[in-house]
């Protein structure tokens, strides 16, 4: 049945768009309206003083965020983060900059950069120019700009500690690292870093960043381990077992044999069922501090 003149297929309209609907009052989508705000980046042995500082503009009278007032804490705890990563622990200037900013006296704030010298000749000009013009946005991005190294070094933190680690699973349950499961069974992952396959400047080839890691070691391995099948109930509780330990010496003994310090049973080397294998392994058993090579 064809459709009268100047009315619309209300189906056909629902398919080109996708099937989008809004409310039948008119109302946008709740997701149409939000915004997230940027993550602030804030060193944690400083985040006590920024929260303190961001309650404090809470309280000094001083204007919302315009045009979106909503945002206005936001604002506040990202101008207390930014004091504290230009101050760059040197003493007093972190107070000095808050009280200015409290006072409402931008003069004594640039003065009080100037005087510690934290800002280039340049940067400071820039500042003075914005103040004598009334160049809020100037002021704020000439700010941000000297916060800049310190958040780099904030963010590079934050980002050791929450990073992705990757691997090579060389030890599991089709492949127990004790050779069963009868006392203790797990997981192995070795990082695998190949330091003559990649250039020093190669993202891929650079190798993981792991506090407390010895430079002479290019490998890691990460390891789960748990009593194995054959343990009674009463070894699940102690705080201490042998077993354990054996497994972490042989998690130890693999990563070695990966940085060609030690050996397992060859597994990483890749010579584990052969005759030199077997001649090696007699020969590290017989002396276990000899390297490999």
């Amino acid at each position: 049945m064809a459709l009268a003149r100047g009315k619309t297929d209300a189906r056909q309209t629902m398919i080109e768009s996708g099937w989008e609907a809004r409310p039948v009052d008119g109302r946008k989508a709740p997701e149409d309206d939000e915004w997230e705000n940027p993550t602030i980046y804030i060193d944690a042995a400083k985040r006590r003083e920024v929260e303190q500082f961001a309650a404090k503009l809470d309280g000094a009278g001083l204007p919302a965020s315009q045009p979106s007032p909503e945002y206005t804490p936001y604002a506040r705890m990202d101008a207390a983060a930014l004091l504290t990563r230009i101050s760059k622990d040197k003493p007093g200037l972190l107070q000095a900059l808050q009280e200015a900013v409290l006072n409402k006296d931008l003069e004594a704030f640039v003065s009080a950069l100037e005087n510690e010298k934290v800002a280039k000749p340049g940067d400071l000009k820039q500042m003075k120019e914005a103040l004598k013009s009334g160049n809020s946005e100037k002021f704020a991005d000439v700010l941000r700009k000297l916060g800049e190294p310190e958040l780099e070094k904030v963010m590079t933190q934050q980002a050791l500690l929450t990073e992705d680690h990757w691997g090579n699973e060389v030890a599991n349950t089709t492949d127990p690292l004790m050779g069963n499961e009868r006392r203790t069974k797990g997981d192995s992952w070795l990082t695998c870093y190949d330091h003559n396959r990649y250039g020093n400047y190669d993202m891929i080839g650079n190798e993981p960043i792991v506090r407390g890691r010895p430079k002479d070691l290019k490998n890691l391995l990460y390891t789960t381990i748990e009593l194995g099948y054959d343990a009674d109930k009463w070894e699940e509780e102690t705080l201490f077992h042998p077993y354990v330990l054996d497994t972490v010496n042989a998690a130890s003994d693999v990563m070695m044999e990966a940085n060609g310090m030690a050996r397992l049973d060859g597994r990483i080397i890749g010579d584990r069922f052969t005759d030199a294998g077997r001649e090696k392994s007699a020969l590290w058993r017989a002396s276990p501090q000899m390297t490999e090579g």
